[in-house]
């Protein structure tokens, strides 16, 4: 809110008129009263602070009847003496007027009395750290959405702080009530120990540790054959590598060769070529040949031929292995499901 307007009738150093209070504008951006000692600087602003307050902190301070203070000594008992502002608020114009006699309250009386600072206080703050000076001060300078911000987070702090005490007050009770009940079951055990069997605890705990024994037995197992599955896996995954090798291996020799069929001719042709040194005239056809180069490809169809067949009883042999893991995979798998139900009473999903 904003004072625009400040009527004073009969009112500490101001005279009462009946018809004509004394008026001040306050539609500037800034205000400034100055004057000599006794010409109604003080009785303005106490003007303010009880209309809008309520109070004055000046007749606390004397020690002095807030009436006598506040009523000009000039008044009759049959003069009603008044302060009031007109003010802007959410951008709405109102008046409040306080009479001397009257017990009105206005709309902003508890939050107005952070907005003064009596004069021995002014003198005392540059030695005095408490907030509400600070907040008050702060105000003057035009603080005003800080200030009351500041407020309603001091609010609910307080209001955090106050039902943290209450939760906490509850938890003390509710420990202190379970304490109770872990008293009177401590006490319902020592009856039931002596009217059945002193020993039975020491039973149920053997019971409890034989069950967890097996328990563990059965997790040991488990972990086992878990382990188990894993380096299979690892194997089977190797061999499946080198299959890969080997095929691959298979395919560039069977491309350096077109039919593995004539292994028995290139082993024959070789044989014969080799004995029969300098043949210039093919034995098959009659064409003319080199020797040599004839000799060095036959070599090389032998050398591959033996690869290929070679690679083959490799692959048939990690084919043979790669059957076997997966068949030792499968019943693994079986008993890891079979124990994981047995430890957890759930099924077990195994993806190979």
């Amino acid at each position: 809110m904003r004072i625009k307007q400040v009527k004073i009738n009969g009112i500490r150093g101001f005279y009462y008129l009946e018809d004509s209070p004394h008026i001040i504008e306050l539609d500037g951006k800034h205000l400034f009263l100055y004057g000599e000692n006794g010409t109604g600087k003080s009785s303005f602003l106490d003007a303010i602070e009880w209309c809008l307050t309520g109070e004055v902190e000046e007749s606390k301070t004397r020690r002095v009847d807030k009436r006598e203070f506040l009523i000009n000594k000039f008044c009759d008992k049959k003069d009603a003496p008044f302060v009031e502002i007109i003010y802007v608020h959410n951008g709405q114009e109102e008046s409040f007027c306080r009479k001397v006699n009257s017990k009105t309250k206005f709309v902003f009386e508890d939050l107005a009395g952070d907005h003064f600072i009596d004069t021995k206080r002014i003198e005392n703050f540059v030695i005095d750290t408490k907030q509400s000076l600070w907040d008050r001060f702060s105000t003057l300078l035009g603080f005003e959405d800080l200030i009351e911000f500041d407020r309603r987070l001091r609010k609910l702090k307080n209001t955090a702080e106050k039902k943290y005490q209450e939760i906490t007050e509850k938890l003390r009770q509710q420990e202190k009530e379970l304490e109770g009940l872990e008293n009177r079951m401590a006490e319902l055990r020592g009856k039931f120990k002596d009217s059945v069997e002193e020993d039975l605890e020491i039973k149920l705990n053997e019971e409890e540790n034989r069950s967890r024994s097996e328990r563990f037995k059965k997790l040991q197992e488990f972990i086992i054959n878990l382990d188990g599955i894993i380096k299979e896996l690892e194997e089977k995954m190797n061999l499946d590598e080198k299959l890969k090798e080997y095929k691959s291996k298979l395919a560039n020799a069977q491309e350096m060769i077109t039919e593995v069929e004539i292994s028995e001719v290139v082993n024959t042709a070789y044989e014969y070529f080799k004995k029969t040194e300098e043949v210039t005239t093919c034995p098959v056809c009659g064409q003319p040949i080199e020797y040599y180069d004839v000799l060095r490809r036959l070599e090389n169809l032998k050398e591959n031929l033996s690869k290929i067949i070679n690679l083959k009883s490799e692959i048939r042999k990690i084919n043979n292995s790669i059957e076997q893991k997966q068949q030792s995979l499968l019943e693994t798998a079986e008993k890891v499901k079979n124990l994981y139900f047995h430890l957890y009473k759930k099924e077990l999903t195994l993806h190979a």
